[in-house]
């Protein structure tokens, strides 16, 4: 995660394009797997999920104290839920009295391709337990 210690306006329109790049990220990701985890007996979760101190919040509070930005990746077998793997995409920290971002340093290419290695991995895991 590369620090970033001045939080413009121009960093709140790239975090802003960055999430909304990886929500259309996860979306064509489920839609492209949710078949062959559902042949395997379970849900497939890919979504961007925004918190502050583990509450859901929306886009616009990018630059508040606790807010983090993550996509999660993780099924549902049986009603529970399992996380699997949690990329995180943007932070915003409090350090010494000063908001500081940190905002993830790969690219969407490679955040695409690390998603599809994580669920090969769990496709793999799941028919090794079948």
């Amino acid at each position: 995660m590369k620090p970033i210690l001045e939080l413009k306006e121009s960093v709140r329109i790239q975090v802003h394009q960055l999430e909304s790049e990886c929500e259309r990220i996860c979306e064509k990701i489920l839609n492209d797997y949710s078949q062959k985890f559902s042949k395997l007996g379970v849900t497939l979760n890919i979504e961007l999920v925004r918190t502050r101190k583990q509450y859901e919040v929306n886009q616009d509070q990018l630059f508040s104290k606790d807010y983090h930005s993550f996509i999660e990746i993780g099924i549902e077998k049986k009603h529970e839920y399992f996380t699997n793997t949690v990329v995180s995409i943007w932070k915003c920290k409090e350090e010494w009295f000063n908001l500081v971002g940190y905002i993830t340093e790969s690219s969407k290419q490679n955040i695409e391709q690390n998603i599809k290695e994580v669920i090969h991995e769990m496709i793999l895991d799941l028919k090794e337990s079948n």
